[in-house]
């Protein structure tokens, strides 16, 4: 079989089974499907370990040691025997065995077959009619090659969109399927969300794009729309007073790549200002959203405006104000210089 339908064959299967797209995982599982073929000193992989290629090509017959369940055990142990004592990711492993076994499972196809059970002498060959399986470079071979290539192309078009699981989501357009991609991305890319559903101040019908800041449970999102970071609302498939659009439809892709980070800050009686304004001297050019409560010294110079068709990000309850994703320039904005003690997260987006 050519080379070129090995590589295709392995890293259309590492990607498939891994559910990944990533670049160095598929292809390290695509050159894996060429190791097998160490056995004859002509092939690629012969050429690189000629050694040890022409010591298995005096010894063994083609398609034999090489291509067998002993080969994947061997192979096996010694990549995850590396993963183990962290000398390269477990993912990395996965993509290796996955790779090479495929590599020769799919010489079960070609006229000679396989020995799949070496050391016993039998070959195991697909399918049984002789007439049926493949010449290398043939014509039926290109044409294996031209679907696998394909089929390849979707899966990592499916599997940079967030696997199988997701797009099955996506055609549901339920929370899942966001909260899934949130899992998966969330950490490393803008979320973007296409919500299909109503308003809950007035009824009125919305469908546009918005950027997830952050999930609230399982069906809630914090979310502001793509030019406007500061304008932030709560979704949710779930009507409730808290939200302010009631989602019939929502769908998530990945966006552009951003560093996530969370922080803590407490203040035990003290001036507040000075250490959010260390955070944005950290971070200029992050968004950064606050979440938590301070009670503060002076509540009467402290009088949070809300929006009623946007997220109440603040609310003051006393001498406590309450932060919900609050935009940390608004938090600013309000505090002035208040003294207080309590205890905040800030999330920390830096766009990459």
């Amino acid at each position: 079989m050519m080379t070129l339908t090995h590589l295709a064959i392995s890293g259309l299967m590492t990607s498939l089974i891994l559910g990944t797209a990533e670049p160095t995982i598929v292809s390290v599982g695509a050159i894996a499907g060429l190791l097998p073929d160490v056995d004859i000193s002509k092939s690629p992989a012969g050429r690189v370990l000629f050694p040890i290629s022409r010591l298995l090509e005096k010894r063994f017959p083609h398609r034999s040691c090489t291509h067998s369940i002993v080969a994947s055990l061997v192979v096996g142990v010694v990549v995850y025997g590396l993963a183990y004592s962290s000398v390269i990711s477990w993912q990395l492993a996965h993509a290796i065995e996955i790779g090479y076994t495929f590599g020769y499972l799919v010489d079960a196809i070609t006229k000679s077959g396989i020995q799949l059970f070496f050391p016993a002498n039998l070959r195991c060959v697909v399918p049984g009619n002789r007439k049926l399986r493949l010449s290398t470079g043939s014509n039926w071979e290109y044409a294996v090659l031209v679907l696998v290539v394909a089929m390849l192309l979707l899966v990592l078009s499916v599997n940079t969109q967030g696997g199988i699981a997701f797009t099955f989501n996506e055609i549901l357009a339920t929370p899942r399927g966001v909260q899934d991609l949130m899992n998966q991305k969330g950490n490393t890319h803008q979320i973007i969300v296409r919500i299909d559903g109503v308003r809950t101040f007035d009824r009125a019908r919305v469908r546009d794009d918005f950027v997830v800041v952050e999930q609230k449970d399982a069906h809630t999102f914090a979310v502001h729309p793509v030019a406007v970071p500061d304008e932030l609302y709560q979704v949710s498939n779930r009507p409730d007073l808290m939200s302010q659009i009631v989602s019939e439809r929502i769908t998530g892709k990945v966006g552009r790549k951003i560093t996530t980070s969370i922080e803590s800050l407490t203040w035990v009686d003290e001036e507040i200002i000075p250490k959010l304004d260390r955070a944005i001297d950290r971070y200029p050019d992050a968004q950064m959203y606050l979440t938590g409560s301070i009670e503060i010294d002076d509540p009467e110079q402290v009088n949070p405006q809300s929006n009623p068709q946007q997220l109440a990000t603040v609310t003051k309850h006393g001498r406590k104000l309450e932060f919900n994703s609050c935009p940390l320039g608004k938090a600013i904005g309000l505090l002035g210089d208040q003294w207080g003690s309590g205890q905040v997260r800030i999330r920390v987006i830096v766009t990459n």
